[in-house]
């Protein structure tokens, strides 16, 4: 049967919307209703009465196979009650648990059936896997299920019947055959009136827009006059490229781009400057509509936008469509030297006013220079005045260094030089060794420093000051510990007697004191006018001077 016939079609701008053309349509649609309507009294008539003798077959099927198992439960079969809430599925496992006061006598067989107590419709076959006849625990497999594809309840009669189950299984058979010819009978006459359902359906609809769409054709063609016609295209015309209306093509069949919208076409969309302290103008939410819409920062701030809250002079705050974005343009270069657009320097622009450019060569050399320069020493003869300090020596290099080499035939007075024998030096016109090597020997001499010890009861020592010490003693005298002492430095005391003997004594204890010896156990009275010398030697290690001679009256 035909849904919708090519004769049904209307076609835009072909289709005219008269009498010749819609009544044959709704000729048509009138005959194919009424033979619908016809025969549907007798599809459904013909559908219950299958329905009726499908079910009745079941009925005949089921009613013996229940009056059979009562039979068989009244004949001795123990039968045991379950609250258990369980859903029984084919193939596989489930669990009772039978009430307390039968689980001590049920006694259950190898095949058990078991039925839904609120559906007595609703039954199932199982096979043993066992049985706790003391916590009532029945483990069971699902053989078969009847009543649905599964059955769920917590109302159970759990029936201990092997020797029924062959019975049942014959019972459930039969019941099955008839119940699945019965179906399949009732399944032919529902499909057969669901087929006839629709058409009819299909068809009234169709006769109902057939006729709303003459009724709006006859509306529309009384309401339609020339100048309506003629208004209505002089507003097609005057929408096309203008705002709200709709876009125009260009020579080659496409959309300009001045009418595309710049957020599918992905440009960049200034709307002016913002304030990132105070969200002056607020920032809207992200969306694809601004996509390619930036801001620049005119005020510093904080503002947080879309997880951003650091904002400089500069900035460019810019749509994704999705998210805000930071575009820093704080590290620009907005001027050289306080000038901005195409930039020349000159060199007073950078400091340098007074530079003139002059080659290496030809540099001059400024009056400070000039005055350092003059304070150097020539590298050949040089010539100083005044006072000549060298540096200190230290364990890397000494201070001051005359390498030795070949004596001057004429020297100067002053000049001092060294040859493989010795240190010379030209004074008053000869020259003079102060210094000669033999065989790693140092011969010649060595003027010693005198330091005078000042005259008092108490008399200081410093042994850093030199080697020898005179003291002109005016009275009796105690020498105290020297300071600044060396290991293994030797010092001697010269002790002059003035006006009248004098006796000289020294301090014995403590770090760095006098220490005398077997052979001389103290000082003796000097004699008015003599002197006495007085050698001692440092022992570091005991930090002692030990006496170790005394010349008397000298």
């Amino acid at each position: 049967m035909k849904r919708f016939d090519a004769a049904y079609r209307f076609i835009d701008g072909q289709t005219r919307l008269n009498e010749t053309e819609l009544n044959p349509r709704f000729q048509d649609l009138d005959v194919r209703l009424d033979s619908l309507e016809r025969i549907k009294p007798e599809l459904d008539s013909q559908v219950d009465s299958l329905i009726a003798v499908g079910l009745q077959r079941i009925n005949d099927s089921l009613g013996p196979f229940l009056d059979r198992l009562a039979t068989a439960a009244e004949l001795g079969f123990l039968i045991g009650p379950s609250a258990t809430d369980v859903e029984l599925i084919e193939g596989e496992l489930a669990g009772f648990v039978i009430g307390e006061d039968n689980r001590s006598l049920f006694s259950p067989t190898p095949f058990l059936s078991v039925l839904d107590n609120t559906d007595q419709t609703a039954f199932a076959l199982l096979q043993l896997v066992s049985y706790d006849p003391l916590s009532g625990l029945l483990t069971v497999e699902v053989v078969s299920v009847h009543g649905g594809e599964t059955i769920t309840s917590d109302n159970w009669t759990v029936a201990a019947s092997g020797a029924v189950f062959p019975m049942m299984v014959e019972a459930l058979a039969s019941a099955q055959t008839a119940a699945e010819t019965g179906t399949s009978k009732a399944a032919e006459a529902v499909a057969a009136r669901n087929e006839a359902v629709p058409a009819a359906a299909t068809a009234t609809a169709a006769a109902a827009a057939a006729v709303a769409a003459k009724n709006a054709a006859e509306a529309a063609a009384a309401s339609i006059d020339g100048a309506t016609i003629d208004n209505r295209l002089d507003a097609i015309e005057t929408g096309r490229g203008a705002a709200n209306g709709y876009a125009s093509l260009d020579g080659d069949g496409r959309i300009p781009l001045a009418q595309i919208p710049e957020s599918l076409l992905g440009a960049l969309a200034f709307q002016g400057t913002w304030n990132a302290t105070t969200n002056t103008p607020t920032i809207p939410a992200a969306a694809p509509g601004n996509a390619g819409h930036f801001y620049v920062v005119a005020t510093a701030g904080s503002t947080s936008i879309d997880g951003i809250s650091s904002w400089a002079v500069g900035d460019w705050v810019l749509s994704n469509g999705a998210t805000w974005e930071k575009i820093g343009n704080t590290d620009s270069v907005s001027s050289v030297a306080g000038k901005t657009g195409a930039v020349t320097l000159v060199k007073a622009d950078v400091g340098l006013g007074n530079v003139t450019n002059t080659n290496d060569a030809n540099k001059p050399v400024s009056s400070a220079q000039q005055t350092a320069l003059d304070l150097k020493l020539n590298a050949a003869n040089p010539t100083t005045t005044g006072k000549h300090t060298t540096a200190a020596s230290a364990a890397e290099s000494a201070g001051f260094n005359l390498p030795p080499g070949t004596a001057p035939t004429a020297p100067d007075n002053g000049d001092t030089w060294t040859t493989a024998t010795g240190i010379f030096a030209r004074v008053g016109g000869v020259t003079r060794q102060l210094f000669s090597y033999a065989g790693g020997v140092l011969t010649g001499f060595f003027a010693e420093k005198v330091v005078a010890l000042t005259d008092t009861s108490n008399v200081a020592i410093n042994a850093a000051l030199g080697n020898v010490f005179d003291l002109v003693a005016g009275g009796n005298r105690t020498l105290q510990i020297p300071t600044s002492p060396t290991d293994g430095q030797k010092i001697i005391i010269r002790h002059k007697a003035s006006g009248g003997a004098r006796t000289l004594a020294a301090v014995t204890s403590g770090a760095g004191s006098f220490r005398f010896n077997e052979d001389v156990t103290s000082f003796t009275a000097t004699t008015s006018g003599k002197t006495d010398m007085i050698g001692a030697l440092y022992n570091g290690t005991d930090q002692r001077w030990d006496i170790i001679a005394v010349t008397k009256g000298c």
